[in-house]
């Protein structure tokens, strides 16, 4: 256990307390001998008719934590206790969580296993391994939160609805309501886990009461903090059940007379998480809620709900990317889908239990999996990230914007194991992108500088604000971005973003040779839709070509083919190839068999140095 990262239910707090654009925080991390210290009022949302209120508290909200019982409550009184001094501020008349002016925004939610939902498993990245496309890799245990207008009347997910976490939208200052259904089937789920030493043979299963928490914004968490805690009445729904939350995106501030009012604020990221702390997220329960200026608009990608066009009240728009991190991943296997006799199977012929436990947004891209050779370190790794290596893009998110695009990455670790660093080639962006009191997202005259996020752990949340795509020099191409902690990298968690030159989407070839020009668009940065063609111009012919709408791709086979080639999407976008792809890097070679030197005799320094029994005592 690294980093610990606090976090306490029901509250936020300013990033530094005595600075107003600092930015509100739920989550704080933490290290060896630092010290952190937060001020806030009991919030007043609470039914006073219940005696007490229960606020959960992790000083260690990772996995690792909560399973070692780092974790506690803090218990608020309705009446003033005999044993407990009065606090000055002390008022117990209820404040309603959302003022009555305020927007409303509905949304009906429910969990269901993957399985059912998708009559098969979550695939996590289906291009296949280099050398043996039948290895994907994929988890059949998945649970999912998913809208419930998504699901067909038989539970099933209906065509071209993005398989990826759940993502929210509303703005600041709406009333948010949430109706979570529980429609998981009624047997064991994800039997079996054992914890690790110390508690070696304890066995956990996945709850199958299901909640939904929500970091930072307003609650009661009485009735509306997702989990069960304490004292607190219950607020999980059992299988065929439903519960409802209200949430308030802003804060409501109070005066010692008694008096208060409801402040909007733009959150940005807010960590989604179930209520099973420890055997849920590591399925895949978890999302975001992003919390957007006051009044905006959006439009969604048509192939995924992590990019969007968000339009403020003004007119100015900006590119979102949402970003979430799983670094704990459970069950995922890696082998082929099918059983013997070709049909989907959840105990397929040839699989295995992978390594990997990264990921992004349920899509992961680790690197051994880009080689053939199982001594794939022993190769050149220049080309490891480059498209090249396996004549495609990366299975994780590639996000598409404009160059001189206005870009806000949206960074979210709901739950988690370890502390992460997330890094954005070619671009730096503010700590603090916090104004008029850390109400708004924008820019900050005091705030440093970045160009790593750090301190990205078990429950936080950030925002990457870009001024515009492509750098200060708004130069198009793919920018990586990845977490710098190595084995988490190298496991899989990284993706690429991709600036364009012009307002079109963008075109990229991917495999060119005698026989195939393949590649893959993007949707156009703007409108978030994706063109169904594109013309592959070769030879002095033009053939139209479909494009898959939701992963981009599209493929050209023919005979003889010879550079150059040009590709015109059905939007405006297009590219050319000279020259025939490259291809993945060979095989390391065999290590050549050389002859053992012969041993070296030690001087009569290091004797006495290395040997005790050749020193001489006088």
């Amino acid at each position: 256990m690294a980093a610990h990262f606090f976090t306490m239910h029901g509250l936020n707090w300013l990033f530094e307390p005595a600075n107003t654009n600092s930015g509100y925080r739920s989550t704080q991390g933490m290290g060896i001998s630092e010290y952190y210290t937060f001020g806030f009022d009991a919030p007043r949302t609470v039914d006073p008719k219940r005696k007490a209120t229960d606020y959960l508290y992790s000083p260690s909200s990772g996995t690792q934590g909560i399973e070692n019982g780092n974790w506690g409550i803090l218990r608020t009184y309705s009446e003033p206790q005999e044993d407990l001094p009065k606090l000055p501020s002390a008022n117990p008349d209820q404040v309603p969580v959302c003022p009555q002016d305020a927007p409303t925004r509905s949304y009906r939610v429910a969990v269901v296993q993957a399985a059912r939902a998708l009559q098969a498993p979550v695939i996590y990245n289906d291009r296949g391994q280099a050398g043996d496309s039948e290895k994907t890799i994929w988890d059949w245990n998945a649970l999912m939160y998913v809208l419930q207008n998504d699901l067909d009347a038989n539970g099933k997910l209906k065509p071209n609805v993005p398989i990826e976490p759940l993502i929210l939208r509303a703005n600041a200052g709406d009333c948010i309501q949430i109706t979570l259904n529980n429609r998981l089937p009624n047997e064991p789920l994800n039997t079996g886990t054992t914890l690790p030493a110390p508690y070696a043979g304890i066995q956990l299963d996945t709850s199958k009461q299901v909640g939904l928490h929500a970091q930072l914004i307003t609650a009661d968490v009485g009735t509306s903090d997702g989990v069960n805690v304490g004292v607190n009445p219950v607020q999980t729904a059992g299988i065929g059940k439903s519960v409802q939350y209200t949430w308030y995106a802003g804060n409501i501030e109070y005066a010692d007379d008694s008096g208060f009012q409801h402040v909007p604020i733009e959150f940005g990221s807010v960590p989604l998480t179930p209520a099973d702390p420890l055997m849920q997220h590591i399925f895949g329960l978890l999302g975001a809620l992003i919390i957007e200026p006051q009044e905006s608009t959006w439009q969604v990608d048509v192939n995924s709900r992590a990019s969007a066009l968000i339009t403020k009240q003004g007119g100015e728009s900006f590119r979102e990317f949402v970003i979430i991190l799983q670094d704990d991943v459970s069950s995922l296997k890696l082998g082929e889908l099918k059983d013997q006799n070709g049909k989907l199977s959840p105990s397929p012929g040839d699989f295995e239990q992978s390594s990997w436990s990264q990921a992004i947004n349920y899509r992961t891209e680790p690197l051994e999996f880009r080689y053939a050779a199982p001594n794939w370190l022993l190769s050149s790794i220049t080309q490891a990230l480059s498209n090249s290596q396996v004549l495609a893009d990366p299975q994780t998110p590639v996000f598409a914007a404009t160059a001189k695009q206005a870009v806000r990455m949206r960074l979210l670790h709901p739950a988690g194991l370890a502390d992460q660093n997330l890094t954005l080639h070619g671009h730096v962006w503010q700590e603090e992108p916090y104004t008029n009191d850390s109400t708004e997202i924008g820019y900050n005259d005091l705030s440093q500088w970045l160009g790593t996020r750090v301190s990205f752990g078990p429950n936080t949340s950030f925002e990457v604000v870009l001024a515009k795509a492509g750098g200060q020099g708004e130069v198009p191409g793919d920018y990586l971005y990845r977490t710098f902690v190595g084995t988490d990298f190298q496991n899989g968690m990284w993706g690429i973003m991709r600036v364009g030159a012009s307002n079109t989407d963008i075109v990229t070839v991917t495999e060119f040779t005698a026989t195939t020009v393949a590649g893959v668009n993007t949707v156009n940065p703007n409108t978030g839709q994706m063109a169904k063609s594109v013309t592959v111009s070769i030879g002095g012919t033009d053939q139209q070509v479909p494009v898959d709408m939701m992963t981009g791709t599209w493929k050209f086979s023919g005979t003889g083919l010879l550079p150059p080639v040009r590709v015109t999407s059905a939007l405006g976008g297009q590219t050319t190839a000279e020259a025939f792809t490259t291809g993945p890097m060979p095989p390391p070679a065999p290590p050549v068999a050389r002859a053992a030197p012969p041993p070296r005799l030690m001087s009569q320094e290091e004797q006495f140095r290395f040997k005790p029994e050749a020193r001489k005592v006088p």
